[in-house]
């Protein structure tokens, strides 16, 4: 399934996915931490996926810690426009 298609399922399919594919296939269990990490970030479909930012990040983090390069995009974003004081040399190391 495409990041797009991910992008309208509920939150129950995608954590279902997630544990069912960690070891299958973990590049798909990552799309979909990214998938639900943005979801819950944005609350653009709150039908399928509540709105809840400290859920939404740790599912973006954990997927950038597997080396998601969307994943990765976003949690700098995160780090620039939601820490109270981003940490410059974290936000430049993810960037390098």
């Amino acid at each position: 399934m495409s990041l797009e298609e991910l992008a309208h399922q509920t939150e129950l399919y995608l954590e279902h996915a997630i544990t069912a594919n960690v070891k299958a296939d973990p590049a798909y269990a990552n799309d979909c931490k990214y998938a639900l990490g943005k979801l819950m970030i944005e609350g653009t479909h709150p039908d399928n996926v509540p709105l809840n930012m400290i859920k939404g990040i740790n599912w973006i983090k954990d997927a950038a810690n597997k080396k998601h390069g969307l994943a990765d995009e976003l949690k700098t974003y995160c780090d620039i426009r939601f820490e109270k004081v981003p940490s410059l040399k974290r936000i430049e190391a993810s960037l390098m």
